[in-house]
């Protein structure tokens, strides 16, 4: 979940509140399915969200779109994108005074390349845990090999490790073994096929700490 202080200077009783939101994007090759979720706290004070979303970053071309709720849960779909582009995504929440989430984006699926989502991690420990990931294929192209890469950096390549998870479309996992405790993981999934690799969203995941 991702804590936003607001300052809630319209409330005769001002103090500091937490709107919290863990949202997910999928995507398509022409299209994309928003969902935010609230906490309840958070539920009770958002009155309604609008999307706004373009190919350019300062949002000069945007378009938008309200999205629905039910039970803390807010979604949209974005319909007549562009195929393998990159999109810009910005909430503004009602009532006025709270103010809007940083700037996401996503990416429309390219449809020379599998399409692949990373879930998760589950089965936690201090030295393990395991990894879950989705692949799909368009225009009939072969998922030859997918897997997981994973590492303790977010941005460093050369350091990273990587699990292979067999071939083909569908669901796969992996269990990774030997992990330094209480230590922060980062990890993606990944699939190949004849024409490039693909990813996911890079996720994390903290292995626990033994001595707690």
């Amino acid at each position: 979940m991702i804590p936003l202080l607001v300052a809630c200077e319209k409330d005769a009783n001002w103090q500091q509140q937490v709107v919290e939101h863990q949202q997910t994007i999928t995507t398509t090759r022409h299209s994309a399915s928003l969902s935010v979720t609230l906490d309840e706290a958070s539920a009770a004070i958002v009155q309604s969200i609008e999307v706004a979303y373009d190919l350019k970053a300062d949002f000069s071309t945007a378009k938008t779109v309200a999205m629905t709720a039910n039970k803390g849960i807010w979604q949209a779909l974005l319909t007549g994108l562009e195929e393998n582009r990159t999109y810009f995504v910005r909430y503004s929440l009602s009532p006025d005074y709270l103010p809007q989430w940083e700037t996401e984006t996503f990416m429309t699926v390219n449809p020379l390349v599998p399409s692949v989502r990373t879930s998760a991690a589950t089965e936690i420990s201090a030295t393990t845990a395991v990894l879950h990931g989705e692949a799909s294929i368009y225009d009939n192209y072969e998922i030859t090999e997918r897997g997981f890469y994973y590492s303790l950096l977010r941005d460093n390549d050369f350091e990273r490790k990587q699990v292979k998870c067999g071939n083909g479309e569908g669901e796969f996992s992996a269990t990774i073994e030997a992990l330094r405790a209480a230590a922060t993981y980062y990890f993606v999934a990944y699939a190949v096929n004849k024409n490039s690799i693909a990813y996911g969203d890079t996720l994390q995941f903290n292995t626990l700490n033994p001595y707690e």
